[in-house]
């Protein structure tokens, strides 16, 4: 979803993302794939946006806006509270709670706007030193498959842990064990 990304970029913006699979406040909610139960980074659930912002992190470009559901804003907040956020809907269960799509368009303009115009790099994301990154599968029988990868082990019936100092072999790893 960034591929395109290299530090020639001046900022990071996120529009439709969403919350993290594995957590309740969105139904939709899931990290790179729907065939997993869910992704954690060194024991928290990990969405597409932090993997995505690591990315940013890494080539030192500022996340300076996102939009989605609440949950995920909830949890930009906690990576670095000077990124603007605008939640356009909130999941109960099976449904989403979502404001009018015209007000989206206008919150979201502003919000884009007013992050563009304040001091970019207070919302430079911070890559930890070293990951643990859990994956747990729907079945037990992918575990058992995807745990041949080099760093990788099988933790439980249907989770894999794989290990690393270097946020470009998390990537990697990512790429086989889904």
């Amino acid at each position: 979803m960034v591929q395109g990304l290299d530090k020639t970029f001046d900022a990071l913006i996120f529009i439709g993302y969403h919350s993290a699979g594995g957590t309740d406040t969105n139904p939709l909610a899931h990290t790179m794939s729907t065939n997993i139960d869910s992704i954690t980074l060194n024991g928290e659930y990990v969405s597409e946006f932090l993997l995505h912002s690591y990315i940013a992190g890494q080539l030192n470009v500022p996340v300076v806006f996102v939009s989605g559901d609440s949950g995920l804003c909830d949890e930009v907040k906690k990576i670095n509270r000077n990124i603007t956020t605008v939640p356009v809907k909130k999941g109960i269960g099976d449904a989403t709670i979502n404001i009018h799509p015209q007000l989206a368009l206008e919150l979201i303009k502003s919000g884009v706007n007013k992050s563009l115009k304040e001091d970019l790099n207070i919302c430079n994301i911070e890559l930890p030193q070293q990951f643990e990154l859990d994956v747990r599968y729907k079945d037990h029988t992918t575990a058992i498959r995807r745990s041949v990868y080099t760093n990788t082990e099988q933790i439980a019936p249907k989770i894999v842990r794989f290990k690393t100092n270097d946020y470009i072999e998390v990537l990697r790893a990512i790429e086989f064990l889904l």
